[in-house]
């Protein structure tokens, strides 16, 4: 079909512009509109506002739209036609995508995503996308000045959420190097209380690596372990309150409302902090912080600082974005089994962030760097370290680092990702000996949920699989190291729960009372037990309602592994 006659000189100068509004839009669309809709939807899970996310970026929208625009000068007639089609095409297509085939995916929790009931639709989406091309080639031919009209307007509308966006987003992040950042680093000679949480490392994983690495009996001299662990919650947003103030989640108050009462307000942090305690917390759930204490911060800008942890902060941003953007048999191929697209492409170019690595890496250093940069004050100290180094994905091989398309058995995996936490642990410990401060040290190794694993606590004879991942998720490693103990790794099997943790801390600390919870080296800890564990699918939308809907409460007995201690199942 032949366009309509149009002056060469005009036909050129709307084609170019069709170019220029298309580049900019999906430029738009990449780096701002959808940036600043996953941010604002989410803001609690970033450390950064959305005005600094655009620092980085901005100059992203700036160099994109640039990149796409420049071809169309030297392209004519028949050619710069095609590429405004194409650079059209994409950017509607991303719109349309962005704002119309918006999938749940589920929690981004590190779990492999199921991509494979998409394909059902493939062919009918690739059919889809045919029509819509031929559909806007006509367009673009016919009525090219009222396409360009379109893409201009659209942009104009897209920029209205993105600025309102910007304006209510209120929270006041400083980009200056915190003052008081020397605190992370410092213990005491007096008094130490170092907790490592390290997030879904299940007990019988623990149990197993001390049976392959029968050295690790020798490093973890001192310490008690608790296998008869039953967890509070699934999921550490229901966990990590009752693990600062040992209470249990109430249906009375929203999620918010949860974390500002006994997290913000009544953790034990707060009374330690009061008790004359330097107190330092490493990534906190949700951002939420005790509110008295020294120093609350992320461990990758306690290892880079603020300016990289930024830029790589706004690199998923952009990577959520374009996951957002493509079509939906394109999105597995950046998903890229969780190592996504930009970011590891940011990884390589950029030279701040240079020394990055994956998540899980990160994590064991901030245990290693603790332990090389290591100082000794006279001032008691207070370490609450949660650590996602032994949390799905399961990407590291036996040397520590990312063994990308390791194809192994999750629970394979899972050992060995636990191995390389213990080794950056064991560092840590290795340190407090040099420093002759390990007796002086209050420890605990902990875990706040399971890995949704078959237990092996469980007979494969004594219920089903669904049971045994049951007992898996809801078995969390549990270790505490008693000042001034140094006896063998020894094992009890007392009936205890994570949100025994403040009255367990409290027992041998002073000043500093709990009234939730008993200490696991309490007789009411060895005595048979009724506890409680909370089972559901967490879903971020849940973190404003004021109920957590479809939880499953399930009473536990006895002995977590015994299936006649699950009243409830």
């Amino acid at each position: 079909m032949n366009a309509p006659v149009m002056d060469g000189k005009r036909e050129r100068g709307t084609f170019l512009h069709l170019t220029l509004a298309s580049s900019v839009l999906f430029a738009a669309v990449f780096s701002l509109h959808n940036v600043a809709g996953v941010h604002s939807g989410n803001s609690e899970g970033f450390q950064f506002t959305l005005y600094q996310a655009f620092y980085v970026t901005g100059p992203v929208f700036l160099f994109t739209s640039a990149y796409l625009m420049a071809p169309a000068f030297w392209l004519h007639e028949i050619r710069l036609r095609i590429y405004a089609f194409a650079i059209s095409y994409i950017a509607v297509s991303a719109w349309v995508y962005s704002n119309f085939v918006v999938l749940d995916f589920g929690l981004l929790d590190g779990k492999l995503w199921d991509f494979e009931p998409l394909y059902r639709y493939l062919y009918l989406e690739i059919a889809v996308l045919i029509g819509a091309g031929v559909a806007l080639w006509f367009l673009l031919n016919r009525l090219p000045r009222i396409c360009l009209y379109f893409l201009v307007i659209l942009n104009i509308g897209l920029a209205g959420p993105t600025a309102y966006a910007l304006i209510v987003d209120s929270k006041d992040t400083s980009l200056e190097r915190r003052a008081n950042l020397d605190a992370a680093f410092r213990f005491s000679r007096q008094q130490n209380v170092l907790i490592v949480l390290m997030d879904a490392f299940q007990s019988d994983v623990f149990a197993e690596l001390l049976e392959k690495h029968p050295g690790l009996l020798e490093s973890l001299r001192g310490f008690t372990f608790f296998p008869n662990t039953a967890g509070v919650a699934r999921s550490t947003s229901l966990t990590m309150p009752s693990m600062h103030s040992g209470a249990r989640y109430s249906p009375r108050y929203t999620m918010r409302e949860i974390y500002e009462r006994e997290i913000r307000q009544g953790s034990f942090l707060n009374e330690l902090a009061e008790a004359g305690h330097e107190v330092t917390m490493v990534n906190p759930m949700e951002r939420v912080c005790p509110a008295r204490i020294e120093l609350c911060i992320d461990g990758n800008e306690l290892l880079h600082g603020k300016i990289p942890n930024l830029v790589m902060e706004a690199a998923y941003l952009l990577d959520l974005s374009l996951f957002r953007a493509v079509p939906v048999f394109a999105k597995e191929t950046l998903y890229n089994d969780q190592f996504w697209t930009v970011i590891p492409r940011v990884r390589r170019l950029t030279v701040l962030v240079g020394q990055q690595e994956f998540r899980t890496v990160e994590e064991n250093r901030v245990l290693e760097v603790l332990a090389e940069r290591g100082a000794v004050t006279d001032r008691p100290v207070t370490k609450f370290i949660h650590l996602l180094n032994t949390h799905w994905p399961y990407v590291l091989g036996s040397d520590c680092l990312v063994n990308h398309g390791n194809r192994s058995a999750a629970r394979v995996k899972a050992a060995v990702q636990a191995h390389c936490g213990l080794k950056a642990f064991l560092s840590l410990m290795d340190f407090l000996e040099r420093q002759e401060i390990y007796d002086q040290s209050l420890i605990l190794l902990i875990a706040d949920t399971g890995a949704d694993l078959v237990s092996q606590y469980t007979p494969p004879d004594n219920g089903t699989n669904a049971w045994r991942r049951l007992v898996g998720r809801a078995n969390p490693l549990f270790l505490v190291k008693a000042p001034g103990a140094r006896h063998a790794l020894r094992k009890v099997e007392a009936g205890i729960q994570p949100s025994d943790l403040p009255a367990t801390i409290c027992a041998f600390v002073e000043g500093c009372d709990v009234v939730e919870g008993v200490s696991v080296f309490d007789v009411e800890a060895m005595s048979p037990r009724v506890r409680v564990y909370k089972d559901y699918r967490w879903s971020h939308q849940y973190w404003g309602k004021d109920v957590t809907p479809e939880i499953q409460d399930y009473t536990v007995l006895g002995p977590i592994w015994e299936r006649d201690s699950w009243v409830d199942f």
